[in-house]
């Protein structure tokens, strides 16, 4: 499950940040402080994405949590 899930959130992810992060950092390890694009309103985007993606609906504490893949990877896992 684990694959399927990292690469459902990177075609997510990628829509709203340019790969080029990648050059630098591994998908796994981005985070709200490496990617310069990574605001409030993208993190939003990214996080309905996500619920729509795997059909759950992260509470409000749990969205307010997230600054990264792995965070975002462990939510999903707690839900799904």
């Amino acid at each position: 499950m684990k694959k399927s899930v990292e690469k459902d959130l990177k075609n997510i992810f990628f829509k709203h940040f340019s790969k080029k992060i990648l050059k630098k950092t591994k998908f796994i390890d981005l985070d709200i402080n490496n990617v310069a694009q990574w605001d409030s309103l993208k993190n939003l985007n990214l996080l309905l994405d996500v619920e729509k993606q795997f059909k759950f609906k992260m509470s409000l504490e749990e969205m307010s949590e997230v600054r990264s893949i792995k965070s975002i990877i462990k939510i999903i896992k707690k839900n799904v």
